[in-house]
């Protein structure tokens, strides 16, 4: 379920390694001028809490030269704790290049997903990419995530059968 969609207008977003976001043709477009660029949401646009919202879904193509044309995008968040984009406020997934891909981000089981998202920073590749182009960011409600089922093992007269146990809901 979608929660809220963010305003892909360039005055919205800051690029860091890349020249000044636009927005023409209704995407979200920079060009890198170094090795790891970074597109940043700006607060004003970004307050979603945590108890609403346990994904991110974005659409994101980016071109340039990569051998088997895959690379990876990672999603960093920043909440109202005061700490700044971390190794444990992200999430990683890959792309190919070339071509728009869509990425669901889901947060469910992330512990620091927590309290109020204030910023997000996109790092559209690992590599030195030519442009990165962004068509949607929205934050999503996903499914409840459910139990598995418990695997145990039975013996009965020394062979051993593989069951599962539904969940206790």
């Amino acid at each position: 379920v979608d929660v809220q969609s963010l305003d892909l207008g360039a005055i919205n977003w800051t690029s860091y390694g890349g020249t000044p976001a636009v927005f023409e043709d209704g995407v979200l477009k920079i060009t890198t001028t170094s090795k790891d660029p970074a597109i940043f949401s700006n607060s004003s646009i970004c307050s979603v809490d945590t108890k609403e919202a346990d994904g991110v879904r974005i659409r994101i193509k980016v071109t340039g030269t990569i051998a088997n044309n895959v690379s990876n995008t990672e999603l960093f968040f920043k909440t109202n704790d005061g700490k700044d984009y971390a190794g444990d406020k992200v999430s990683v997934k890959s792309i190919n290049v070339g071509e728009w891909n869509e990425l669901i981000f889901d947060f469910r089981k992330k512990e620091t997903w927590k309290g109020k998202i204030v910023n997000l920073r996109i790092d559209p590749a690992s590599f030195v990419f030519d442009t990165a182009e962004i068509a949607e960011v929205t934050f999503l409600k996903l499914p409840e995530i459910q139990p598995e089922k418990e695997p145990f093992t039975v013996d009965i007269n020394g062979a051993e059968i593989e069951l599962f146990k539904e969940p206790d809901i």
